[in-house]
């Protein structure tokens, strides 16, 4: 048997919900189901697999962790002054947007516009020599890295909605 991240939600006055959950634990411990009382988390409002779930009396409202959102805003922060970024970074943040937006639907237009800016730089990339012909006063290389001004407001945008 494997079990992992279990969520498991209790509804009664505080006895009843203890109750419950210590039945919960004692069958899985007969079962020798190893549980990680560390990794527990107890509370109107709990983060599981990267979202938070609060409970509502008739509904359940799902968010994105507070870390999560902090470090996407650093990230757009650190972004504003420079003029350019690794395509690396741009892809990570990405990562890490799209989950989100799995989230907040409303941030998926923001994520399918700097995707749309990291394929662009990355088919620029692969003609390289092209744009060195084409601005000889500029010979340093540009691979693996992306103009943060091609993103535009987009990541005030994003920054802001997060």
């Amino acid at each position: 048997m494997y079990i992992d991240d279990v969520a498991l939600a209790i509804r009664g006055c505080k006895e009843l919900r203890n109750l419950q959950l210590a039945k919960v634990l004692y069958v899985l411990s007969a079962f020798g189901v190893q549980i990680s009382m560390g990794k527990g988390e107890r509370g109107k409002r709990v983060t599981w697999i990267g979202t938070t779930f609060e409970l509502q009396p008739n509904e359940v409202i799902l968010g994105t962790p507070r870390k999560l959102v902090m470090e996407n805003q650093e990230t757009l922060a650190a972004w504003t002054g420079k003029g350019m970024i690794a395509t690396k970074e741009l892809r990570s943040f990405l990562g890490k947007l799209a989950w989100v937006s799995g989230i907040v639907p409303r941030l998926r237009w923001t994520v399918a516009t700097l995707y749309a800016v990291l394929t662009k730089a990355l088919k620029e990339e692969a003609s390289e020599e092209e744009r060195v012909r084409k601005r000889p006063h500029d010979q340093r290389s540009k691979i693996g890295l992306v103009a943060v001004k091609r993103l535009g407001n987009n990541t005030t945008m994003a920054q802001s909605r997060i």
